[in-house]
């Protein structure tokens, strides 16, 4: 403890001193803006263009639509469907001639009222940052339940969202809002802002504006059981029926409840005197947004649909230059350093030494967590604005890491020969693939065109030829072993 407040008070000095000569100092660089925009076309644009900006940065929004109720909003369009179809009997008006075969069907038009289609065009500012505050996508490497984003609508996503919306009013459309709202349960990287869009006033029969209800502004009662996922949305379909007078229903069954979702298995599920919104928030995820879609009838009615978030490609990550060894700074440490070091005596001994440091243990810190340390960690969690579970987690490392010495070297973990952000990126796109064939065949494995194929029989073969080549087992598949063995011969290695 005693070295690192020393080393706190001489940065404390350098940055006194390098105060003294602000004449001269340089105002630091601002990062590279780009001119993005959005152009879309459709009966519902918002939508679309909440798509985009999905894709592009990751984020979920969710999405409630308006009633369209006047002729400026709605327009009638005219389908084939077959289903509603029924064969016309011989003599009849319109019936077709007698065949071998028997009547004969007539396929007739059905008409259908759909929203007005109008066009969202938008241009904005993109800086080189990344996001802040967001766990599921400020990470620094690929995984199952982050895949980081390093570019940024300037101003952030509500300026953007809004930028939108205002094209649409100044066009004739609807008018509609956006706010940021909080998932404040489940897992560390399901915890974080999502951003939801819903209608503030949309003409009514009279070409008039007027305001729209808060359909998810409902309270619920629904006592927790032992539910599907579905059997949830429907609850909440039905309770919202009854309190608006407007039909809701669940649009589908989504494809992930009985695949990595929730199963089929019974989960304790209910909503007992909260909001239709934090329902259906809880249920959901980073990769998963809601949308409420519909609005026409009478009385019109609304379905519930869970969408997951368009596929958005990875950027591929920078490998820098090497940094002499006497000018490199010391091994940086994460917070899933300590949350391992936590299992260790000494490590909890340093925790609670930082949480003593930080006002919230006053007993000696000890090796083990006991009464006091839990009671401590749990009003540190608390005052930070976490879940005061008394564990010590990865969200609470990063609160308690300025009071936490650094990890000794021989404890941290050695850095792989190939970042796997990278092993991950060039597996999973097109120019990544590029690379890999570009790769075999500098190594002289590969002697086909360069293509980006995801299933290319002559690559697959060279790559089993390279790994066996290399000791490895031959699948045919890049794996990181795989990639660590070919990453000299990469076109790039240091971009």
């Amino acid at each position: 403890m005693l070295r690192r407040t020393i080393t706190l008070a001489f940065a404390g000095t350098l940055a006194l001193l390098a105060g003294l000569g602000h004449d001269s100092a340089q105002t630091p660089a601002q990062p590279r803006s780009t001119t993005r925009t959005i152009n879309v076309t459709g009966g519902e644009p918002v939508v679309k263009a909440i798509d985009v900006i999905e894709k592009r940065y990751g984020v979920p929004i969710d999405y409630s639509g308006p009633i369209y109720a006047s002729t400026q909003d709605t327009q009638l369009i005219y389908t084939i469907r077959c289903g509603m179809c029924a064969p016309i009997k011989p003599g009849e008006k319109g019936a077709p001639p007698q065949s071998a075969f028997g009547p004969q069907v007539i396929r007739l038009p059905v008409p259908q009222l759909v929203p007005r289609t109008r066009t969202i065009s938008v241009q904005y500012e993109e800086v080189d940052e990344s996001p802040k505050g967001i766990s599921y996508l400020s990470c620094k490497v690929q995984s199952l339940v982050c895949n980081p984003v390093s570019v940024w609508p300037k101003r952030g996503i509500t300026a953007l969202i809004r930028k939108v919306l205002n094209n649409l009013a100044a066009n004739g459309g609807q008018i509609f809002t956006v706010r940021k709202v909080w998932k404040t349960t489940g897992p560390w990287y399901e915890v974080g802002p999502r951003w939801e869009v819903y209608p503030l006033k949309a003409r009514n029969a009279a070409d008039s504006f007027v305001s729209q209800p808060d359909f998810l502004g409902a309270i619920l009662h629904i006592p927790t059981a032992r539910r599907t996922l579905n059997q949830m949305l429907d609850l909440i379909a039905q309770q919202l029926t009854q309190k608006w007078d407007v039909k809701f229903s669940v649009g589908f069954t989504p494809p992930w409840e009985n695949d990595v979702g929730i199963p089929p298995s019974k989960s304790e599920l209910g909503a007992e005197g909260v909001t239709a919104r934090q329902a259906i928030i809880r249920l959901l995820d980073p990769t998963d947004a809601l949308r409420i879609i519909g609005g026409m009838g009478d009385p019109p009615s609304f379905g519930i649909n869970i969408a997951a978030l368009p596929y958005r490609e990875p950027p591929r990550p920078p490998t820098p230059q090497a940094v002499p060894a006497r000018m490199a700074p010391p091994e940086p440490y994460y917070t899933f350093d300590w949350v391992a070091f936590s299992h260790s005596s000494k490590g909890t001994r340093e925790i609670q030494g930082a949480l003593a440091e930080a006002g919230y243990l006053h007993t000696e810190p000890t090796s083990n967590w006991d009464a006091n340390a839990v009671s401590a960690l749990r009003s540190f969690q608390a005052a930070n604005g976490l879940r005061p579970t008394g564990t010590f987690d990865i969200l609470t490392a990063g609160k308690l890491l300025p009071y936490l010495p650094e990890i000794p070297a021989h404890l941290v973990p050695a850095k792989p020969a190939m970042d796997p952000a990278l092993a991950y990126w060039l597996e999973s796109t097109s120019d990544g693939r590029k690379e890999i064939e570009q790769a075999l065949a500098k190594a002289g494995f590969y002697h086909g065109p360069v293509t980006s194929a995801q299933n290319n029989p002559a690559a697959q073969a060279a790559l089993k030829a390279f790994q066996k080549a290399n000791g490895l087992q031959p699948t045919g598949y890049f794996d990181y072993a795989t990639a660590e063995k070919l990453a000299p011969f990469l076109p790039n290695p240091k971009q």
